[in-house]
């Protein structure tokens, strides 16, 4: 038999255990509800729903993927390295001792020599970084410059179409100057640029900025990465960006300037040594001169007085006399001698300024002094600070950091090791004074009478030796100094060249291009969710179950029509067979079935619904009748092929009951038509005579169903469903307006009737939210094998003439 009959014979009249039918109430929370679950089936439906916006999610995504993965650069990392000779590790604050002689500076002052504008300025100046345009303009600005006072800011130049005029603009549009190619661009701005009349093309716009060489030092600055050893020998360098080239360029122009800094730095220091040491040599020469001034004088004067040397009184007295005498003599030059240095250091101590200034070659004047392997080794490295001070001071302010330590350690050399150590040598002076005072004392009254002249004549001698030893001693470290002066090399230099880099360290394309293609798909999902959960109509079984509060009766798929409609009319004929059952059981057994069937607006499908619903109750073989009470827009008759007039409304009007019963094709289904349409049509369907014509209907059929105008069309609907005492609702899937239908069922929930349910229309045969209320399964469809082409009638849809689900 053929799929797109409505029913088969008989087969239904088996009663089905209550328990056996589908519990509506408790479906899966995936079947596009409100459930507590996650409801991914109606989030992918409500997406595949609006496909035009996924389309154009698509295309917007794909085009913006393209954008950024032009335009997001490729990174790339130039490195090199530097090694220091002689990095000096760095020292607590509480270490005042002079330990070693050491390089220019601390290990980690390199760095900050790196990051001086000394240094980045001039690589910002060499490689034109404060001058920003495109890559395959750059050549164009081979020459560009910048006087000494400029104008900073974002500029464009615009070539005339026969390539040989210009008009400089800002990027504002304000403008500049007008000239021609080759002449000097932008003077009055500050810049130094004559391009030649052919470099660019005609008609071109070229785009570029100058900013002060000042805040390209500062963000070159921020860009380079440095480390460094432990041990402060090596220095490692690190410098990221688009042009593998560029960035190797700049990364070693800032190493060839670093380590020439440093040369410079450590040849003014070697210079400044010098130069110390020869000021101390010439006061060291002022002070042998001077003593030998006095040696020579004190003999002058005293050449006409007798010696010291005497007559021996007994042969062989001189021999005993002699080494007694010397030594009283070489205590007596020692006492004083001491006396003398003990007096002239505490002169010298107590005549140093408070903020400091020790001046060296006055203490390395004092023999005690000079002979102190602590004090001197103090006064040396006080030495070679106060040269650095001096180098560093030529170039940077006192709050450059490596000038703020060496201030730092000047001071403490000059307040606390110098002085620390003068007094424990004068400590000591004094004890040797106490010592030869004494011994001088003790001795004899004959070898205490011997003229002071000999005694003063050999301290001046012993004063010219002293001299004359520290002058040589300085000589020997000028000509040192001197020589390492002429032949210094940098404390720094490049260990490792930068070389170009050849594969990127970062490239980020790919996945800046899926986030730019995953960003408008995301917000086309995010906005079919949003959209679908702001809905105001009624799209998911489940909203019916749980928003509106409904048991689900049934759901009649999608009718189709093409090469699809066989299939589909079968589907829809076992939908109406699981209508009509689970309606049997949901009004019960307590005599006939009566009930309304409506729906709350129009347009959603329930004259559709109760004709086809009255046929399969009639092949049930129940005695079945369908009463068309939309007097206001009934057209269930065309359905049937039978006649509008008479009908409801005119046995209303004392007609009788046999007029307007109409037989139909279908056997044991009966039709009653909507009748006149009239203005008093609502008054007839409230009044007693239909509630009597009710009671007559219901001993003649088992089955009565009334279709009704939509509640929202009026109080039809709701006077006949009081009348019958049980109503259905039918909801069309993305139709039905929720807020409607609550207002309606809400006024509903005041009355007495009984709502059986809710049956779904035009429900997509596809999807999780269909499964449920489907009960075909293709090549299980009934048929009679002796009567397979008798002809049975179509289904109602189809007789219709193509009326869609509307109806």
């Amino acid at each position: 038999m053929p799929d797109d009959k409505l029913v088969a014979h008989g087969g239904a009249g088996e009663l089905i255990p209550q328990d056996a039918l589908p519990d509506y109430d408790n479906f899966p929370p995936d079947d596009g509800g409100d459930g507590p679950g996650l409801d991914l089936g109606r989030y992918v439906h409500a997406v595949l729903r609006r496909k035009w916006l996924l389309a154009l999610a698509v295309v917007l995504g794909l085009g913006a993927a393209a954008f950024a993965y032009r335009t997001v650069p490729v990174e790339y990392t130039a490195t090199g390295n530097l090694w220091v000779q002689g990095a000096r590790q760095q020292r607590g604050a509480g270490d005042v001792e002079p330990i070693r002689q050491s390089g220019l500076f601390e290990a980690g002052a390199w760095i900050n020599l790196l990051r001086s504008y000394t240094v980045l300025d001039s690589v910002v100046i060499k490689q034109k970084l404060y001058l920003s345009t495109k890559a395959d303009r750059r050549p164009a600005f081979a020459g560009f410059g910048l006087a000494d006072s400029f104008k900073p800011g974002a500029y464009k130049l615009s070539v005339a179409e026969n390539g040989e005029n210009y008009t400089l603009s800002t990027k504002d549009g304000v403008f500049v100057e007008r000239g021609a190619l080759g002449d000097s661009i932008g003077r009055d701005l500050g810049f130094r640029w004559s391009p030649p009349a052919r470099v660019f093309p005609a008609g071109s716009n070229v785009d570029f900025t100058v900013v002060p060489p000042r805040d390209a030092s500062t963000a070159l600055s921020e860009r380079i990465e440095t480390s460094m050893d432990p041990a402060g020998n090596f220095i490692g360098l690190k410098l990221t960006g688009p042009d593998p080239q560029r960035i190797t360029a700049i990364l070693n122009a800032l190493m060839e300037r670093h380590v020439a800094l440093a040369a410079v730095l450590s040849k003014g220091k070697l210079d400044d040594v010098l130069k110390i040491l020869q000021e101390q040599l010439e006061y060291a020469q002022q002070e042998l001169e001077r003593a030998e001034q006095n040696l020579e004088e004190f003999r002058v004067h005293t050449i006409t007085l007798p010696s010291d040397a005497s007559t021996p009184i007994a042969p062989g007295l001189e021999l005993t006399r002699g080494p007694v005498f010397d030594s009283y003599f070489k205590m007596k030059v020692d006492l004083e001698q001491v006396s003398r240095d003990r007096v002239r250091l505490g002169a010298i101590l107590d005549s140093l300024p408070a903020g400091g200034g020790i001046r060296v070659e006055a203490l390395q004047s004092v023999p005690e002094v000079a002979t102190s392997i602590e004090l001197k080794k103090a006064l040396d490295e006080l030495v070679d600070d106060r040269a650095k001070l001096s180098v560093l001071r030529d170039r940077y302010a006192d709050d450059y950091p490596p000038i703020q330590d060496l201030l730092t350690r000047i001071g403490t050399i000059e307040r606390q090791t110098v002085p620390r150590v003068a007094n424990s040598i004068m400590s000591e002076m004094k004890g040797r004074e106490t010592s030869l005072r004494m011994r001088v004392d003790s001795a004899s009254t004959e070898l205490a009478a011997i003229p002071p002249r000999t005694i003063e004549e050999a301290r001046l001698r012993r004063r010219v030796t002293a001299q004359e030893n520290l002058y040589n001693e300085l000589r020997q470290r000028v000509e040192t100094a001197r020589l390492a002066s002429a032949s210094s090399i940098p404390d720094v230099d490049i260990l490792d060249r930068a070389s170009v880099p050849q594969r990127p360290t970062s490239d980020n394309r790919l996945k800046f291009a899926a986030m730019f293609f995953a960003g408008p798909l995301g917000l086309a999902v995010a906005l079919a969710i949003l959209l679908d959960r702001t809905d105001p109509r009624l799209r998911y079984p489940m909203q019916v179950a749980r928003e509106i509060g409904l048991n689900i009766l049934g759901s009649i798929p999608r009718i189709q029509r093409g090469s699809k409609s066989e299939e589909n009319s079968a589907h829809v004929i076992e939908a109406f067979r699981e209508l009509r059952m689970t309606i049997s059981f949901a009004y019960g057994s307590a005599g006939p079935a009566t009930f309304v069937i409506t729906s709350p607006g129009p347009g959603e499908g329930k004259s559709l619904v109760s004709s086809n619903l009255a046929v399969a109750f009639s092949e049930m073989g129940r005695r079945t009748l369908l009463i068309d009470a939309d007097t206001r827009r009934g057209n269930a008759h065309a359905l049937f092929g039978c006649h509008r007039v008479p009908g409801l409304t005119d046995y209303l009007r004392e007609r009788s009951a046999g007029d307007i019963i109409q037989t139909t094709n279908y056997e044991r289904l009966s039709f009653i038509g909507c009748g006149t349409r009239s203005d008093a049509t609502p008054e007839l369907l409230a009044s007693s005579r239909m509630a009597e014509f009710l009671s007559t209907l219901k001993r003649a059929y088992d089955v009565v169903i009334v279709d009704t105008p939509p509640l929202a069309a009026g109080g039809d609907a709701v006077v006949l469903g009081a009348l019958t005492g049980n109503l259905a609702l039918v909801i069309r899937t993305g139709t039905t307006e929720k807020p409607l239908a609550l207002a309606k069922l809400e006024a509903l929930s005041r009355l007495p009737i009984r709502i059986l349910g809710a049956i779904l229309n035009d429900v997509e045969p596809r999807g999780t939210y269909f499964k449920y209320y489907s009960s075909y399964l293709k090549g299980y469809e009934p048929g009679d094998e002796s009567s397979e082409d008798e002809a049975r009638p179509p289904l109602l849809a189809d007789v219709a003439g193509g009326k869609d689900q509307a109806s």
